[in-house]
């Protein structure tokens, strides 16, 4: 496949997802907005892992990995996070 092809593809993708009812409250985030998301999701990880006074309660920990799983793999997201 080109790079050509594969870009036509994925603008589909995003045609699809926009036009679905259901994904309306849906995003797809990218470039610095992704990295600094994953930035900031480490850093909670990072403060949860090594200050016992900063623990996350384990349902916004599963929140979290779900977010970041969301993010790595370009799926979309809820509006309201």
């Amino acid at each position: 496949m080109s790079l050509d092809e594969l870009e036509s593809l994925k603008t589909n993708q995003r045609m699809e997802i926009s036009n679905n009812q259901d994904l309306k409250d849906k995003i797809i985030i990218e470039g610095v907005k992704k990295y600094t998301c994953l930035a900031t999701i480490r850093v909670h990880e990072f403060f949860d892992k090594n200050f016992s006074e900063l623990a996350l309660h384990p349902e916004v920990k599963k929140k979290l990995e779900i977010l970041e799983y969301h993010l790595n793999y370009n799926l979309p997201i809820d509006k309201k996070v």
